[in-house]
């Protein structure tokens, strides 16, 4: 069943980052099933996925930081079995990097040693692209690279878009703009992981923009924003909204960008300390001046 909890993960819902619709459509975990409701002010809820270990991964995707430990304490599902410690530090990490938490995907970096060795290169990429973040960028830059690279030539597909993304935004960060834009775009065309396609697509637009392109950086926007709206996925779509309204937002085309982004900042209820949240909060109060 896959609305089932994924095993190791308790069984109140989870909250702050279902980004993946189910194979029956949109659904939030638990809905009609009689299991409680996430209390108010722990997190922004999304839409209901598949009872497995991929999925357990996109659940946690988008959980806050304390929630993530709460839930893989110690860095991993289970402390006595090292394989599965590795593969939580390394679900961790990607829960950290999509919260935007650098330093806490390094604190938890040996623990992940002890993944098998595909979750060892997408954390090896992590921490490159989390020492980038930080300021470290030639160091973390080739850290990110042999990451991404080793992975890739694993012949490994279900998170090849995944660490693609990661070796784009840390090219990105280090303004190699053409790289970013290189590695990014087979990266939304990627067949195999729809789930998160939204933010890739996002981040084509944040390149673009980057680069002055502004007309095609406002589609790649409305395209994410799209895509996270058919997959139901409200973080997405509150994320792509965000860079949508800054860019129209410098443009002086101020109705557009209050309209954009309310849209999306309403559906939420809860979870309003998330950053994400906090910026659309902020871009609302400009716009509100």
């Amino acid at each position: 069943d896959h609305r089932r909890a994924p095993a190791g993960l308790p069984a109140d819902p989870p909250i702050g980052g279902l980004l993946h619709p189910g194979p029956r459509g949109p659904r939030a975990w638990g809905q009609g099933s009689g299991r409680p409701r996430a209390p108010a002010g722990q997190g922004a809820r999304c839409q209901g996925g598949q009872g497995d270990q991929e999925t357990a991964g996109l659940r946690l995707r988008g959980l806050l930081r304390q929630r993530a430990q709460q839930r893989l304490p110690g860095g991993g599902v289970d402390a006595a079995h090292p394989p599965s410690t590795g593969v939580g530090a390394s679900l961790s990490g990607i829960v950290f990097q999509y919260a935007g938490d650098a330093g806490a995907i390094l604190a938890i970096e040996e623990k992940a040693e002890q993944a098998p060795l595909n979750m060892r290169f997408i954390m090896r990429a992590l921490v490159g692209w989390s020492k980038v973040r930080l300021g470290n960028l030639e160091e973390g830059l080739i850290q990110c690279k042999e990451g991404a690279e080793a992975y890739r030539d694993m012949g490994a597909k279900a998170r090849l878009s995944y660490v693609d993304y990661l070796l784009s935004d840390a090219y990105l960060m280090t303004g190699q703009l053409d790289n970013a834009l290189r590695m990014v775009e087979p990266a939304c065309e990627q067949p195999n992981d729809v789930t998160s396609k939204s933010e890739r697509v996002r981040l084509k637009g944040a390149i673009l923009e980057s680069m002055t392109e502004t007309d095609l950086a406002e589609q790649a926007y409305s395209e994410a924003i799209t895509i996270a709206r058919e997959q139901g996925a409200n973080a997405w779509e509150l994320r792509a909204a965000n860079s949508l309204t800054a860019l129209l937002l410098k443009q002086g085309r101020r109705a557009e960008a209050r309209d954009v982004l309310t849209v999306a900042y309403r559906r939420f209820t809860e979870g309003f300390e998330t950053p994400d949240l906090v910026s659309a909060r902020g871009l609302l109060g400009k716009l509100a001046d």
